[in-house]
């Protein structure tokens, strides 16, 4: 089967087209995504942005927009598809759901990507996971490769540092529940069961979350060479690799 390179990054906003060139290069210089599929949150887009997006990234774009200062989702195509064909893509209209169908070998993928609602809005999160896990059914007969920021730890023991101790909410309990149900697994956590490692943090005061993911089908877990947490430029995020 054809490797499949994946990456995922909430990028706080790309309006500034000083930030999104320069995020654009550094992920083409020192990570080589124009080989891969990257998932962005938090993008910030508009249906005007899409053809200068496209140039900029020299490749093709599936959008999801939210509004100016606010949610939209991304997936960056690789420049070159190589053994992929793009089958279908299908996006929600508040920008915060994009997946993406390929073909490979006879075999087909789903890449989901994710923006969930924050903390503050436990209902939102509720809603979004329903839609989630309606995605996770219609396509439980491919392989399924979900990425983004779920706004949410599943571990407070080791899924975070800093702030106070909170109750796991009804969203990451049902989130859980979703993953067992649809044979999904949170594959770092798979590769690192008792490394403490973050994906979000903030420095006044001090607290650190591993908030991002990448959950995929558990039949596939075995052909994974290697998933990481790499440091980011212009986001209080890190890039999953």
């Amino acid at each position: 089967m054809a490797e499949l390179k994946m990456f995922s990054l909430n990028v706080r906003g790309l309006r500034n087209d000083k930030k999104r060139n320069e995020l654009f290069y550094w992920l083409k210089r020192y990570h080589k995504v124009e080989h891969g599929f990257v998932m962005l949150q938090e993008t910030h887009s508009s249906k005007n942005d899409e053809d200068l997006w496209m140039k900029e990234w020299e490749g093709d774009i599936a959008f999801s927009h939210g509004t100016n200062d606010s949610r939209g989702v991304a997936i960056l195509l690789p420049i070159n598809t190589g053994n992929f064909k793009v089958i279908n893509q299908t996006s929600d209209n508040e920008g915060r759901l994009i997946y993406i169908t390929l073909e490979t070998d006879n075999k087909q993928f789903t890449l989901i990507n994710v923006y969930a609602p924050t903390k503050n809005k436990p209902k939102d999160q509720l809603l979004f996971l329903e839609k989630l896990q309606t995605i996770f059914k219609e396509n439980e007969d491919k392989y399924i490769i979900c990425g983004g920021d779920f706004n949410t730890y599943l571990n407070p023991t080791i899924d975070k540092d800093g702030g106070t101790i909170e109750d796991i909410s009804n969203y990451s309990s049902e989130l859980q529940l979703s993953l067992e149900n649809y044979n999904l697994t949170d594959i770092w956590r798979v590769s690192n069961p008792y490394t403490k490692r973050y994906t979000w943090r903030q420095n006044r005061p001090i607290i650190q979350c591993r908030l991002d993911y990448f959950f995929i089908s558990s039949n596939i877990t075995q052909l994974v060479h290697k998933c990481d947490i790499k440091p980011s430029i212009k986001t209080d995020h890190s890039l999953l690799t």
